[in-house]
C-alpha cells in the first residue's frame, strides 16, 4: 500500500474507533473476554480473505462487526510454541518453546492467564488438541482447564476431541458463570483442521473434494454455538471475542503437504480478528503486519488491566494502525532432522528468510513467493537483515531461559500418533546456531520420501530400503537412522535393529527416542538388565531432571525383579511431579511386591484421585482389593472411576467386568 494511502487509512481508522466509544453498549470496567485458536487454519481458506471454498459465517459476522488483520504471522508453524507466543506475549527465543514435545512453557511465564487471574477474573479453558494440554504448561492461570480426552475402548488415551465436543464443555461452563458478575477469560482452541481431514456430517458431504475446508466449517459452525449460548446468557453485550489461527496448512504449496517445515506465507499467514462490545470500530480490515504476540497486550489493554512488564507484543489499538517487523521461525528441520533452523522476518511488504540460501520476497507483487529476490539488490537485503537483527535483539532482553525438557514416552508417542513425526527432537543444534546445518529447501525430497516410507512403514510394508536411502544420502540425520532402526525391527530382524539403534545413542547420547526404541526391542527379548542399564546411561549423560526418565527407571527396575529399586526410581519423580498418575502407579506396584499392601492402595488410590482414567492403576487396586477380601470397596472405586472420568469407555468395561 502506497505510504499516503497507509496514512489515510490510519487517520480514517482513528476517527471510525472515536466513534465507535461514542455509541454501543454500556462500559463495564472490566469486561469478559472470549479468545479462540483455530489450530491449523489458513487465512486464505476463510470467507473474510476471500477463500473460494469456505463456509466461516461466523468468523465472517465477527469480522463484519469488528476489526480484521489481513496481514496477521504467527510466530512458527507449529501448534505448542505458536500457543506459547499467544499466552505470552514473547517470541520463542524469549520463552524457549523451539518444538513441539520436547519442550514446556516455563512456570516462570507470565501468562495471559495468569494476568486476568491476577486481576480477579474467573479462567477457564476447553481444548481440542494435545499439543496444548497442560502437559506443556498451558494450565498456567487457569482456575478450570478441561484438557481430559478420555480414553477409547481399548483403555488408550485420547489426543483429541472434535470441535462439538470442546464446544459443549464450554457451553456448559459459560451457562454456570457467564451471568456472574464477576468477569472471565475463556479460552476455547478447535484442533480439527489438523491432518487427517475428516470433518463430521454433514460437512463430509459438503466438502467431499476439500475435506480440509471442511473441517474449517465445522469448527465454525461450532464457534457459532459458543457465541449463541453466549448471547442467551446476556453476557455477549460485556464480551470481548478474539478469534485467531495458530498456525497455517501447507496444503502442497511449495512442496510441503502440512506444516513445520517452511516459513511461506501458507504456513505463517493466519486469520485474526477482534471485536468489543465499545471501544473499536466495526468492519474495519486492518492492512499493517502484526503477530499473534501482539494479542497479550492488546487484550490486557482493552480489558483494563495494567499492561504487561516485558513483551515482544504491541497493543494492536494503541494508538498507531503501523507497528514494527513481525517476526517467525520454524526450529522443527533443526530438532528432527538435524538440519538448518528457519527464522523470517517482515516489514510491510518486504519479507526475509534467514537460511543457508536466504530468501528475500516482494509479498505485494509476488503474495505466492515464487520470486526469490535476495541476492539482487545487496543494500534491500542488508536493511532487511538489519531488521532481523533488531527483533531478535529486542527478544533477547525478554528471555525466560530454555524452556523446561519435556520427553516423557507417553506425551511423544501421543504426538507421534497426531502425525508429528519425531516430536522428541535430540536437543541439537544449540539455540544460536541460527542457519547451521543443511537447508530444508534442499532436503524437502528427502523429507517427503520419509513421510511416504512412514506411511509405507505403519500399513506393514518394508520400509527398509527407503530409510537406507535417506541415511546414505543424509548419514547425521537422527530421525532418518531412528526410522531405519523400526523399520528393521518392523522386518524381524532384531539384531540388525539394535546395531542402527546403539549407532544412533552413540552419535546422539542425549537422545531420548532412540533409547526408548532399544529398550522396547530388549524388553522383547527378556533383556530387562540391559534396559536398566541404558537407562541409567542416559541419566548419567546428565538428562536425569528430563520428565519420564524417573518412570522409565522404575518400570525397568521392577521387570529386573528390583522393587525397592523401582520404588527409589518413582518416588525420586514424585518430588518433582507429585500428582503425576504413572509414577503413583508405578510406586503402588513396587509397594505390593515389597510385601506392603496399605502403601501400594495408598499409590493406586492417589493415582486415580488425580486421572481416574488411569486404568493401570485401577486395576491394581482394584485386584488388591479382591485379593484382601474387600469386594465392596472395589465396586465402589469402580463406581467412583468411571462418575468422575464421565462414563469413560475404558472404565465402563472394567466395572462391567465386576
Amino acid at each position: 500500500m502506497p505510504s499516503i494511502e497507509r496514512r489515510l487509512h490510519a487517520c480514517l481508522y482513528a476517527l471510525v474507533a472515536l466513534g465507535a466509544c461514542a455509541r454501543g453498549p454500556q462500559r463495564v470496567a472490566h469486561p469478559n473476554v472470549l479468545l479462540v485458536t483455530l489450530d491449523t487454519t489458513r487465512a486464505d481458506h476463510i470467507g473474510a480473505y476471500g477463500g473460494a471454498h469456505a463456509a466461516t459465517p461466523t468468523f465472517d459476522r465477527i469480522a463484519r462487526a469488528g476489526v480484521l488483520f489481513e496481514r496477521a504471522w504467527t510466530v512458527t508453524p507449529l501448534t505448542t510454541p505458536a500457543h506459547a507466543s499467544l499466552m505470552t506475549g514473547l517470541y520463542p527465543m524469549a520463552h524457549g518453546v523451539r518444538n513441539n514435545g520436547r519442550f514446556r512453557l516455563s512456570p516462570a511465564a507470565a501468562t495471559l492467564a495468569e494476568a486476568f487471574a491476577a486481576a480477579g477474573y474467573r479462567t477457564a479453558a476447553f481444548v481440542g488438541g494435545f499439543p496444548v494440554t497442560r502437559a506443556f504448561g498451558f494450565a498456567q492461570g487457569f482456575d478450570t482447564f478441561d484438557d481430559d480426552f478420555g480414553t477409547d475402548p481399548r483403555g488408550r488415551a485420547r489426543n483429541e476431541r472434535p470441535a462439538d465436543a470442546v464446544a459443549a464443555r464450554a457451553i456448559a461452563w459459560l451457562e454456570a458463570h457467564a451471568r456472574e458478575e464477576r468477569p472471565f477469560f475463556a479460552w476455547i482452541h478447535f484442533y480439527d483442521a489438523h491432518e487427517p481431514y475428516e470433518p463430521p456430517p454433514p460437512f463430509a458431504g459438503r466438502f467431499a473434494s476439500s475435506p480440509y475446508d471442511g473441517e474449517i466449517a465445522f469448527a465454525d459452525s461450532e464457534l457459532g454455538r459458543v457465541l449463541e449460548a453466549l448471547r442467551a446468557t446476556g453476557a455477549d453485550a460485556r464480551t470481548i471475542v478474539a478469534v485467531a489461527g495458530d498456525h497455517g496448512e501447507g496444503l502442497g504449496d511449495h512442496g510441503e503437504a502440512t506444516h513445520g517445515l517452511f516459513v511461506y506465507e501458507p504456513m505463517i499467514h493466519v486469520p485474526l480478528v477482534v471485536e468489543a462490545p465499545w471501544g473499536l470500530p466495526r468492519g474495519v480490515r486492518r492492512p499493517d503486519p502484526v503477530s499473534l504476540v501482539d494479542l497479550y497486550p492488546t487484550l490486557t489493554r482493552l480489558a483494563g488491566l495494567p499492561a504487561p512488564a516485558s513483551v515482544d507484543g504491541r497493543d494492536l489499538f494503541g494508538g498507531t494502525a503501523a507497528g514494527p517487523a513481525v517476526y517467525a521461525e520454524t526450529y522443527f528441520a533443526a530438532e528432527e532432522y538435524g538440519w538448518a533452523p528457519l527464522v523470517a522476518v517482515r516489514q510491510g511488504g518486504a519479507k526475509w528468510i534467514g537460511a543457508p540460501r536466504p530468501e528475500r520476497y516482494d509479498l505485494d507483487a509476488d503474495p505466492q513467493e515464487r520470486l526469490n529476490v535476495a541476492g539482487k539488490d545487496a543494500p534491500s537485503d542488508a536493511a532487511l537483515m538489519s531488521v532481523l537483527g533488531t527483533v531478535t535483539s529486542a527478544s533477547a532482553s525478554h528471555t525466560l531461559g530454555h524452556a523446561e525438557g519435556q520427553v516423557d514416552d507417553d506425551l511423544l508417542q501421543r504426538l507421534q500418533s497426531l502425525g508429528y513425526v519425531g516430536g522428541g527432537g535430540t536437543g541439537a543444534p544449540a539455540a544460536g546456531a541460527a542457519h547451521a546445518g543443511r537447508d530444508p529447501k534442499d532436503g524437502l525430497a528427502d523429507y517427503n520420501e520419509s513421510l511416504r516410507a512412514g506411511e509405507l512403514l505403519r500399513s506393514g510394508g518394508d520400509a527398509v530400503p527407503s530409510f537406507t536411502r535417506l541415511v546414505s544420502g543424509d548419514p547425521d540425520n537422527p530421525e532418518f537412522r531412528l526410522r531405519l532402526g523400526m523399520a528393521y525391527k518392523a522386518r524381524g530382524d532384531a539384531a540388525a535393529a539394535e546395531a542402527t539403534y546403539r549407532d544412533l545413542i552413540r552419535r546422539y547420547p542425549g537422545f531420548y527416542l532412540a533409547y526408548r526404541r532399544l529398550t522396547a526391542l530388549l524388553d522383547a527379548q527378556g533383556r530387562y538388565a540391559d534396559s536398566r542399564d541404558l537407562w541409567l546411561a542416559l541419566r548419567s549423560h546428565g538428562e536425569g531432571a528430563l520428565v519420564g526418565l524417573d518412570a522409565r527407571l522404575a518400570e525397568a527396575y521392577l521387570a529386573n525383579g528390583e522393587a525397592d529399586k523401582a520404588e527409589a526410581a518413582a518416588e525420586t519423580g514424585l518430588k518433582a511431579s507429585p500428582d503425576d498418575a504413572e509414577l503413583l502407579t508405578l510406586a503402588g506396584r513396587a509397594a505390593e511386591r515389597l510385601g506392603r499392601d496399605p502403601d501400594a492402595l495408598k499409590r493406586y488410590r492417589d493415582a486415580l484421585a488425580s486421572k481416574p482414567t488411569a486404568t493401570t492403576a485401577l486395576d491394581g487396586a482394584v485386584a488388591l482389593l479382591r485379593r484382601l477380601g474387600r469386594e465392596g470397596e472395589a465396586r465402589a472405586l469402580l463406581e467412583d472411576c468411571l462418575d468422575r472420568s464421565g462414563g469413560d469407555p475404558a472404565v465402563r468395561e472394567r466395572a462391567a467386568r465386576r
